[in-house]
């Protein structure tokens, strides 16, 4: 099930990194321990405890994964899950609750802050400003009508009925970020 919600070829460079395949490795992760797995998701999406909890459990439990991975095979030159730089967890978010999450590129979030003239400029894994600044530009952009057009103008059509949500804000931030 894994593998299939997230098989495909216009999204692949979200999980894909210079160094490796975090889908991969959550896949052999999925082989050792299903459940163990399972119960980290469902960790990571219950909103009734605190998100830096949450993110921190789930990186815990893709470490002590990886350890068995590579107890299991000791000749592997893996040694990372990808897991651990927040991006990934903020995809799992992001893919599982649009609405309410943007996807985390933690320098992107930092030269966009301090575009926008932000002085005390957040630490690398800032997650939890990250996701309230998140917030923030969502309303903002969301009540920008001529803004929500000209998004969904460009939006194929296929996903409009997602609408208006944080993936917006993702890319605002990193066009923002990138801007000279």
């Amino acid at each position: 099930m894994f593998n299939m919600a997230l098989n495909s070829n216009v999204s692949r460079r979200l999980w894909k990194m210079r160094n490796g395949d975090a889908k991969a490795r959550m896949l052999a992760f999925i082989e050792i321990d299903s459940e163990f797995v399972r119960t980290l998701f469902r960790g990571l999406f219950n909103e009734e405890k605190e998100l830096s909890y949450r993110i921190s459990h789930f990186q815990f439990g893709c470490q002590v994964l990886m350890d068995e991975f590579r107890k299991n095979k000791p000749k592997s030159i893996e040694t990372d899950h990808f897991h651990l730089n927040n991006h990934m967890c903020s995809l799992y978010l992001s893919l599982n609750q649009p609405m309410d999450y943007p996807v985390f590129y933690s320098n992107l979030f930092i030269s966009f802050m301090k575009k926008v003239g932000v002085q005390d400029l957040p630490v690398d894994n800032d997650h939890d400003r990250f996701y309230k600044i998140g917030q923030i530009l969502m309303k903002m952009l969301d009540e920008n009508q001529a803004f929500k057009e000209q998004c969904l103008a460009v939006i194929p059509e296929k996903y409009h009925e997602l609408g208006f949500c944080q993936y917006v804000t993702t890319d605002f931030y990193r066009w923002v970020a990138k801007r000279k």
